[in-house]
């Protein structure tokens, strides 16, 4: 079933949880990746050739992983093309430069120039108090004029903590994986206060959440940067299943994400006999085509359980079905305490 797995993004929970809060909210690493690309593919013209040349850190392993990370994320896009990293080892080579240094706007260009990239991305990633600063730019070689920035603060997690607390080095995604991929035995995740508790899948485990209270679900990291989790949220509503998911449509409505429809919505029914309603809906994005799935049912006090599933799926990847069969088998084991 983990084939079946793709990438999710917790980012766009902010708009749930984070939207009511003050200061800026500190998101997982792969979500701040996934904003600067965004930013970056905005920004240029359809056809552009983007190099990612530099990353400072104090992790010359951590900056290679970031590079790696960054340029493979923008190589998904159809609209740029992205220079290969053979070119730019080879320039680092003649120019003795560290991908892990800062590099001034005018040796970005000349560099750019030398291999033919139309836009330099550079970035960097410190320690801020208890989370991380995560930043990127793109500058236009020719005209030198800075095409996108993105300025994330990022949380802490086991990735980081390899690199920044661990002796060794990590070369590639796959000793990633195996670092991060931890089977969980114990069931079920539950929630006794709250009143609820749902099994865990096989080969996942119940973590902290950036997001919640409540703790998340949690697939391991796979080789190709997947990252599977469901989150829970609970919210005090005393209206109807729909109306609570009106709400949670709004939030993004607010939030800037567009008037974002519903692909799917029916009533759903878990193994234990409750009943909730179940809503499907599809992102915008240049790129990506991304999928969220709500699980809104009553729970105690007038109060309403919201699990959210979010995940990636391609045109050329015929899995949508399947994809969302596996999140309703999960949802199916759910169970709530006199709701």
């Amino acid at each position: 079933m983990c084939t079946l797995l793709k990438k999710i993004f917790p980012l766009l929970l902010v708009c749930i949880s984070g939207c009511a809060t003050t200061g800026p909210v500190a998101v997982p690493l792969q979500s701040a990746l996934q904003t600067a690309v965004w930013e970056i593919i905005e920004s240029v013209p359809v056809g552009t050739s983007v190099a990612v040349l530099n990353f400072s850190s104090d992790s010359t392993a951590f900056s290679e992983y970031m590079i790696d990370e960054l340029a493979g994320i923008l190589a998904k896009s159809r609209s740029i093309t992205v220079v290969d990293r053979t070119s730019l080892d080879l320039i680092r080579q003649e120019q003795n430069f560290n991908m892990s240094d800062e590099v001034s706007d005018e040796s970005a260009q000349a560099i750019g120039k030398m291999i033919g990239a139309q836009t330099i991305v550079s970035g960097s990633f410190f320690k801020q108090g208890k989370s991380w600063l995560f930043r990127t730019k793109s500058l236009n070689v020719q005209t030198a004029v800075l095409e996108a920035s993105t300025s994330v603060r990022v949380s802490h997690d086991d990735i980081i903590a390899y690199y920044f607390e661990s002796p060794g080095k990590i070369n590639t995604k796959k000793e990633t994986a195996s670092i991060l991929a931890t089977a969980d035995n114990s069931g079920r995740y539950v929630e006794k206060e709250a009143g609820f508790s749902i099994q865990i899948p096989d080969g996942w485990e119940s973590k902290a959440s950036p997001f919640s209270v409540y703790k998340q679900l949690a697939g391991a990291i796979h080789e190709d940067g997947s990252a599977p989790n469901i989150q829970f949220q609970d919210q005090t509503y005393d209206g109807t299943l729909e109306g609570m998911r009106t709400i949670q449509l709004n939030s993004y409505r607010t939030a800037g994400l567009g008037d974002i429809g519903i692909l799917h919505e029916e009533p759903f029914s878990t193994q234990s006999g409750l009943q909730g309603l179940k809503t499907i809906i599809p992102f915008p994005h240049p790129i990506l085509f991304m999928y969220q799935i709500f699980y809104i049912f009553p729970l105690k006090e007038r109060s309403k359980l919201i699990i959210i599933c979010t995940f990636q799926d391609y045109p050329d990847n015929i899995g949508l079905n399947e994809e969302i069969a596996f999140y309703d088998g999960i949802v199916k084991t759910l169970r709530v305490d006199k709701p």
